[in-house]
């Protein structure tokens, strides 16, 4: 008669159980805890808009762990959080460009072209070019001159 075959042993370690860590994302997992940023600062660094090299130099930190530490704080990367981040630089100088307009007649003119759609005045181009024209018109009768008395010399 045959013989049942015996189930063979595994080698090796017998299984370990499931890290609760892993089942439980509320539960801390080992390793050195989270550098926390200080949020103030970076926010002011955003603000003032320096690059990430300078913010990782300031920080002292690298790009990966303010990447995390921004998904932690804002639930998005560093790239979006800059990015909403900037706008208040933006704000400031704008402040600083109208304040600087009061005194500054070139900025006032910068800003009213760019903020306010205003231009320089189509008559006042015409009236350049018509200058223009007659400058050339006397500069050509000039030379015309110029060419008959040479030949009547001559």
């Amino acid at each position: 008669m045959a013989e049942p075959k015996k189930e063979k042993k595994r080698p090796g370690r017998p299984r370990k159980p499931v890290p609760a860590h892993y089942l439980d994302p509320s539960i801390r997992r080992p390793g050195p805890a989270p550098k926390d940023v200080d949020k103030e600062l970076f926010e002011s660094l955003c603000g003032i808009w320096c690059t990430i090299m300078e913010i990782e130099s300031i920080m002292k930190t690298d790009a990966a762990t303010i990447d995390k530490w921004c998904f932690r704080t804002y639930g998005v990367g560093f790239s979006s959080a800059y990015e909403r981040l900037c706008n208040s630089g933006k704000a400031s100088l704008r402040r600083n460009q109208l304040n600087l307009s009061s005194t500054n007649a070139a900025m006032a003119i910068w800003l009213g072209k760019q903020k306010l759609g205003q231009s320089d005045t189509p008559a006042e181009s015409a009236m350049i070019e018509g200058l223009l024209a007659k400058y050339v018109a006397t500069l050509k009768q000039g030379a015309e001159n110029t060419l008959k008395r040479s030949e009547i010399d001559d």
